[in-house]
């Protein structure tokens, strides 16, 4: 299994997006042998070769670094994906902040969706439109998608010492809305000393199918529940002195086509309604992100590559 910082077109280039990874770049053909042997013990039954690591996943790293100067931006050898790990949580708090300690008393944030006022895509795991890694921060003359009313951003203290995140991200939100039926959006990003924040995972959750993707489950007005938000699986690391943030928020199009509110999941009802969306924290309505935090960091070169 090959794990990289790869978009659906760009694979084995080291440049995806606004970012461009030491290391990344897989040379033409490399890779021919390895498939060979994937092919050959699965079609053939011959054995694979003993010496190679059955995983390699690149650890992305801090990309304004000088070289050598910050863990990561470098391929792993593993026997499994993702590895072991064990969950750490940041929790929402006042102030929007992060933090490892959950608040004790209730808090709660809200905001307006307009599915005609959209949070437009910039970067993530996107077959046509900008995929990979963007600065969400005013960039290259684009808006600042942080600073929009209708995105939430919970971020930690500068991290004293480098955090990997090796694994499936999640984001565990209690939520309430005024309307039928709503999206809530999750974004982890990494930003660093100069404010520039890093799209490194996002996902999304449809209120009505909070359990099941099969059938809806009512949603009524106000009233609060706790979605889980999956981001996917990545490995990075947030170098010492970055932060860590997640920015929350009900639209993210046109990765994710945008919830009309009406409470419909036939998708030629037109009525288009706005939603009064709340993000809760603290107490019994504890809201988290989750990263997987490896218990061990392997980084060994993987045998088989020549990188």
């Amino acid at each position: 299994m090959l794990v990289g910082p790869y978009t659906h077109t760009g694979f084995g280039q080291a440049t995806q997006g606004e970012a461009s990874f030491p290391n990344a770049q897989i040379p033409y053909g490399t890779l021919w042998p390895r498939e060979m042997e994937f092919i050959d013990r699965w079609l053939l039954g011959a054995p694979m070769p003993t010496q190679a690591a059955p995983v390699a996943y690149y650890a992305m790293g801090d990309l304004e670094a000088a070289p050598g100067g910050a863990p990561g931006n470098e391929w792993r050898a593993a026997e499994d994906w993702p590895p072991p790990a064990k969950p750490r949580r940041f929790h929402l708090d006042f102030g929007n902040r992060l933090s490892e300690a959950a608040p004790a008393s209730q808090g709660s944030a809200s905001y307006t969706y307009n599915p005609f006022n959209y949070v437009p895509t910039r970067g993530g795991q996107n077959f046509f439109v900008d995929a990979g890694p963007f600065d969400q921060t005013a960039s290259s003359g684009r808006s600042n998608l942080e600073s929009r009313a209708d995105v939430v951003l919970f971020t930690s203290e500068p991290l004293i010492r480098p955090l990997e995140a090796a694994g499936r991200v999640k984001a565990s939100v209690v939520v309430s809305t005024l309307a039928a039926d709503t999206d809530f959006t999750a974004k982890l990003t990494d930003v660093y000393p100069n404010g520039k924040s890093m799209l490194i995972a996002d996902g999304i959750q449809r209120l009505l199918l909070r359990d099941s993707l099969s059938a809806a489950s009512p949603v009524a007005a106000g009233q609060t529940y706790r979605i889980e938000i999956d981001m996917g699986s990545t490995c990075a690391i947030f170098n010492a002195g970055h932060r860590i943030r997640l920015a929350v928020s009900s639209s993210n199009y046109p990765r994710f086509q945008t919830n009309p509110n009406n409470g419909s999941l036939d998708w030629t009802n037109l009525i288009v309604r706005t939603a009064a969306n709340t993000v809760h924290w603290g107490g019994s309505r504890d809201s988290y992100l989750e990263l997987p935090i490896p218990e061990r960091q392997t980084a060994a070169r993987p045998a088989w590559t020549n990188y």
